[in-house]
Formats: structure tokens, sequence, C-alpha cells
């Protein structure tokens, strides 16, 4: 490479460059123009989606942080009725992160409904959501891969799953009165279990 005058700043570079079978290279303007489209809106099976372009367009109809073209990508094909949802909170975009979050929380409104003038209960539901659904995050960003494609460590996996199940019995001990936490009904339970899974 000194002989052909040619600096490298990464010595690696030049063993991935080494398994390359073809390179292409672009400047926008050439084959490009500059202006993103919307191919398709798949699910983790790779199958089509209308729920995942919902989620899109209300993430990037809610959101308020960072100004992108790829959200105006993403409402340019927007044919839902997002007036029906409303924003409650908003994680900004940072480079650290590298990803924002709009929480519309189903949860609140279910066991608002569920669970009219029950402070306890409510508390209760709320809780058990945010501890399950805090576990489950950490299975998702635990790795670089799609978590699907990912299997978890033994620890990291029995550790998730037990804290799921204290989160579950905790309500029903006696320490439960200290946060003034109340029992729910197996079938509040379910619909909480099933949000998470959404």
């Amino acid at each position: 490479m000194a002989q052909k005058k040619v600096i490298v700043k990464r010595l690696v570079s030049i063993e991935n460059l080494g398994s390359m079978n073809m390179l292409r290279s672009d400047k926008t303007g050439t084959l490009t123009e500059g202006e993103l489209q919307l191919h398709s809106f798949q699910d983790l099976e790779g199958k089509h989606s209308e729920k995942v372009l919902l989620y899109a367009c209300l993430n990037a109809y809610y959101q308020k942080g960072f100004e992108n073209p790829i959200d105006r990508v993403i409402l340019a094909q927007n044919s839902f009725d997002l007036s029906a949802y409303r924003k409650l909170g908003e994680i900004p975009y940072d480079f650290v992160r590298k990803k924002l979050s709009v929480f519309d929380y189903l949860t609140f409104v279910t066991l608002l409904l569920l669970l009219p003038g029950m402070t306890e209960e409510f508390r209760t539901g709320w809780f058990i959501e945010s501890v399950i659904s805090a576990s489950m995050i950490v299975m998702v960003i635990r790795s670089r891969k799609p978590f699907f494609r990912s299997k978890p460590g033994k620890y990291l996996l029995t550790i998730t799953l037990l804290i799921g199940a204290l989160t579950l019995v905790f309500p029903l001990t006696p320490l439960a009165a200290v946060f003034s936490f109340k029992p729910l009904p197996f079938s509040v339970v379910l619909i909480i279990e099933a949000i998470i899974g959404l």
C-alpha cells in the first residue's frame, strides 16, 4: 500500500477490503437524488405489517426532538387518523442511545377504564407493567443483532424471568401494603401481560 502511496488510518480496514468481492460507490446526484423512499414496512418475521407502519407514523408525527428526512418520508405514507392518539411523554433523540421514544401508554388508559377510582389497584397495575416491560427492553437491547436472532445468556434469562415472577407475586405479599399495592383481578393481569406483549 505504501508503494501505491496510499495512507491507511485503520489497518483492520485492509483485511476487510481483502474479503470483499465487489465494491460499489456513488455520490448523491449521480445515481441517487438524495430523496428517501419508503420501500416496505415489515414485522419481525419479514411480513408486510400495517401495525409497524402505524407505530412508525405515530413516532414520526408526535416526536418533536429531532426533525429528519426519515420521519418525513414515513408520514408521506400515513393513512391513519393519528388524532385518536395522545402523546403523554417523549424521550428525545440523543447520540448515545441513538434512538428516541414517544410513549402513548395503552396501559394507562386500560387501567383507567378497568379500575376507575381504585387508586391502589391502579398503582399496582402500573408497577407490574413498568417493571416487566423494562426487563423485556433489556432483553431487546442486550445485543447489536436483532434480539430474536441472538440467544440470551442463561444468567440474564434466569434473572429476567425471576424479576417477572417476583413482580407478579409481590402484590400478594405482606410487603405490598408498604407501597400501597393491592392484588389485581386475574383478568386485569392477563390484559397487562397482553399489552406488554404488543
